[in-house]
């Protein structure tokens, strides 16, 4: 049987993505919310704020059905509504070409979330008495959850099982296992100086971040599963001054917590004394100063007995609307999941419509697969219904 969005969840889903949500711009993604909390009142869900204790952000949302509390939130479908682009980077159209439709966040994830309002929306908000659902969305996660973070600990006592909804894999797998992941900031303070009056007198924070790379980057060790990457090193104002600031952005991922453990000892203690030690013997650098801040991170997503039971229920949904997936393997990127897992919630995730593009202008998702998981979300909430 063919299935297809209504011309309602289309534009639905088309006003959300038009909608731009940026992560470090806090109005827009209100106003992104604004058409999600009317969505949520349409399917019968109240909407319950909560306060970013961060300004750079915006708040966070809880919808709950008629049977749910803060205290009892069942099944909870889980996602986000802010993305990675900027206004300005142009990329703010939401454009149906066939089957897929173009956009800032069709994939990552405001298709994920249409597919959970539009399935809460069939399953009826008369049937939403019967049994606590709820759906939390965060407004920060792509830049790793560092203020919703706490929600997760907050309210993941009180789930039963979660629901992930970001975009799909490429054979419609299930995912139970992610990658943790650690951002971290380095900041380094030199002294200014003429380049070619006071040469010698200048301390270089980007000759000292410079330096700091190869011994960073060391820490990978691809047989654990663990990288480090530096990705962004920031300094200089010109070309004759020399450099007074430096900052470096590191990525770091790793498949075992053990060596999440290794990871900060590296960065608490580790690269201090290699710090200090460079510095000996170096007249250019040893003035300088180093500090280190974790900005955000997510402990590894593990399989449990109890996830891998909800994602072989939710595949043979699936496999009855014609997907055949299977249990994904692991992933190298992290999602929400890892966060309300880490609590020992159930916790399965890549629920989202298929598409491809993730965080690039060729953002695409594909609406006959979308249909399909819209589909799959309803039949599971009404089976989690006809067993309360």
């Amino acid at each position: 049987m063919t299935r297809s969005i209504s011309d309602d969840a289309l534009d639905s889903y088309r006003r959300l993505v038009e909608q731009p949500s940026h992560t470090y711009a806090p109005a827009d993604v209100e106003d992104a919310f604004a058409i999600y909390d009317a969505l949520m009142k349409d399917c019968g869900l109240s909407t319950h704020p909560f306060p970013s204790a961060d300004a750079r952000f915006a708040n966070h949302r809880l919808y709950l059905s008629p049977a749910a509390s803060k205290e009892n939130l069942g099944t909870c479908l889980v996602g986000h509504i802010d993305t990675v682009f900027p206004r300005d980077t142009g990329f703010l159209h939401f454009k149906k070409d066939g089957q897929k439709v173009y956009g800032p966040g069709v994939l990552d994830m405001k298709g994920g979330l249409i597919v959970i309002a539009e399935a809460l929306k069939q399953v009826g908000a008369d049937r939403l008495t019967q049994t606590p659902i709820s759906v939390l969305v965060v407004s920060e996660e792509e830049v790793g959850s560092p203020d919703s973070s706490r929600l997760y600990k907050q309210h993941a006592p009180h789930m039963e099982e979660a629901l992930v909804f970001e975009g799909g894999r490429q054979n419609n797998d299930v995912v139970t296992k992610r990658k943790g992941a650690i951002n971290i900031k380095l900041s380094i303070q030199g002294e200014a100086a003429h380049a070619g009056n006071c040469y010698q007198e200048g301390q270089s924070a980007l000759l000292a971040g410079a330096l700091l790379v190869p011994d960073i980057e060391a820490q990978t060790k691809l047989d654990k599963g663990t990288t480090i990457n530096v990705g962004i090193l920031n300094a200089g104002t010109a070309k004759n001054v020399v450099p007074e600031h430096a900052s470096m952005l590191i990525d770091c991922r790793f498949e075992q917590n053990e060596e999440r453990e290794r990871v900060l000892a590296y960065f608490s203690d580790g690269l201090k004394a290699h710090f200090k030690t460079m510095q000996r013997g170096r007249p250019r650098i040893e003035r300088c100063l180093l500090s280190i801040e974790v900005l955000s991170e997510r402990p590894v997503l593990d399989e449990t007995d109890a996830s891998r039971s909800l994602a072989m229920t939710y595949l043979d949904i699936q496999k009855q609307l014609g997907l055949n997936g299977i249990i994904a393997p692991l992933q190298g990127g992290g999602s929400d999941a890892n966060l309300v897992a880490a609590y020992g919630v159930p916790t399965i995730d890549g629920l989202g419509p298929f598409g491809t593009g993730f965080h690039s202008s060729n953002e695409w998702a594909d609406l006959d697969n979308m249909a399909i998981k819209i589909e799959a979300l309803k039949m599971f909430l009404e089976h989690r219904l006809k067993n309360a």
